[in-house]
C-alpha cells in the first residue's frame, strides 16, 4: 500500500468534492480500492491509500479536473496492511485539526506534517 497526500487551493465545488469520493469508490477490488479523508475548504486536502497503480489513476483523474493550484505534496510506501479507512470519506466542516488527528489515529502523522510542511515532532 500507498499513502499520498494531494494539497489544493481550495475545495469548493460539490461536483469536485462527489468525483473525489466517488472516483475512489469506483475500484472494487479491495487491494486496489482507494481508501481515506478528503478535507475540502481552504486549502483543500486530500490524504489517499491504495496501491501505487491505483493512486495513479487517481491522480490523473484528480488533475483532469482542472484545479486552481494542485501538488503532490508527500508519499510513503506502506506495507501490505492499510492504515486508512475504506472508503474515502470527506471530513467537510471537521477542519484542519480533525484530519490532522485522523492522520495521527492511522499512524501517517507524519507525512501529513512534512507534507503541509509543518515541522515533525
Amino acid at each position: 500500500m500507498c499513502c499520498r497526500l494531494f494539497w489544493f487551493h481550495h475545495i469548493k465545488s460539490l461536483t469536485k468534492r462527489k468525483v473525489i469520493v466517488q472516483e475512489a469508490k469506483n475500484l472494487e477490488v479491495y487491494p486496489l480500492r482507494i481508501g481515506g479523508f478528503s478535507k475540502p475548504g481552504f486549502p483543500g486536502v486530500i490524504v489517499a491509500e491504495g496501491s501505487l497503480a491505483a493512486l495513479e489513476g487517481y491522480t490523473a483523474t484528480l488533475r483532469a479536473l482542472r484545479w486552481s493550484a494542485m501538488a503532490v505534496r508527500g508519499e510513503e510506501a506502506g506495507g501490505l496492511t492499510r492504515r486508512l479507512p475504506l472508503p474515502l470519506r470527506e471530513v467537510a466542516g471537521e477542519g484542519m485539526g480533525e484530519l490532522a488527528s485522523l492522520c495521527r489515529g492511522a499512524g501517517v502523522e507524519a507525512l501529513f506534517l512534512s507534507a503541509l510542511k509543518l515541522p515533525t515532532v
